[in-house]
C-alpha cells in the first residue's frame, strides 16, 4: 500500500509488473455474506516472495480484517497458518468456550491433534 502515490509513477509501475508477472491476488468465496477466502500466489520459480507473504503480508491483512470487524477463520477452522491470530479475533470468552467445546466433543485429543489448544 502506499500511503502517498502522488509523484511515485516509477514504484507504482514496479508494483504493476510484480504483480502482474510475479505474484497472483484473488479473492473468492461467500461475497454474500462477506466470507472472502484471499490467495496470493507466488509465481516465481524460486518462490522468492513467499516467506515476506507469509511473515509481513499475512498479519497486515489479518490485522486489517480484524480492524473492520472481521475474523480470520470461518466455517473451515483455523488449523496451523492462522492459530497465531485468532485471538486477535476473538476474545478469551469465546476463546475458552471454543476451548471447552472441543475437550468435549474430543476428550482424548484425537481429532486434529495438535491444530488447536494443545496443552
Amino acid at each position: 500500500v502506499l500511503a502517498n502515490p502522488t509523484g511515485n509513477a516509477d514504484s507504482i509501475a514496479r508494483i504493476e509488473k510484480l504483480l502482474a508477472e510475479e505474484l497472483t491476488v484473488t479473492g473468492y468465496g461467500h461475497f454474500g455474506d462477506g466470507n472472502v477466502h484471499l490467495n496470493i500466489v507466488d509465481l516465481t520459480p524460486d518462490h522468492r516472495h513467499s516467506q515476506y507473504l507469509k511473515t509481513n503480508l499475512s498479519s497486515r491483512i489479518y490485522d486489517h480484517v480484524i480492524a473492520k470487524g472481521g475474523s480470520v477463520s470461518a466455517e473451515h477452522g483455523v488449523g496451523m497458518q492462522k492459530r497465531k491470530y485468532l485471538a486477535k479475533s476473538r476474545s478469551h470468552e469465546w476463546l475458552s468456550l471454543m476451548k471447552g467445546m472441543k475437550q468435549l466433543m474430543d476428550p482424548n485429543g484425537i481429532l486434529s491433534p495438535y491444530k488447536m489448544f494443545v496443552d
